[in-house]
């Protein structure tokens, strides 16, 4: 299950887990936001989903800025608490894969 983290206090916590984690950041009135959910949902049962998070843009302005995401939806991927990877815009779970094989090497080498 994919947790929806509601204020910075939660995002930093998620984030700083050992390991990587992964955003999706999201709007409810963003049409690519909905498609891009889908192929989140199917991301989540390919990997770990206890890595995996939501955040509403709305909620959460203050953290948006302060990783650089200026528009929706947004991709962003943490490894031991620092971001590794951005993209905005709409990916597919094939993209969202590929991104992941680069850091999970990373990661397993480090541990």
């Amino acid at each position: 299950m994919i947790k929806e983290l509601k204020n910075s206090e939660e995002i930093k916590s998620f984030i700083s887990k050992k390991g990587y984690s992964v955003i999706d950041v999201y709007s409810d009135n963003c049409p690519a936001c909905v498609k891009m959910d889908k192929e989140y949902k199917t991301l989540a049962t390919k990997v770990d989903s206890s890595r995996l998070a939501k955040i509403n843009a709305s909620d959460n302005t203050d953290f948006l800025s302060e990783i650089g995401v200026r528009s929706l939806p947004a991709f962003v991927v943490f490894l031991d608490g620092q971001m590794q990877h951005l993209k905005t815009g709409f990916i597919n779970v094939s993209k969202m894969e590929e991104i992941l094989k680069w850091l999970l090497p990373k990661e397993s080498k480090e541990n």
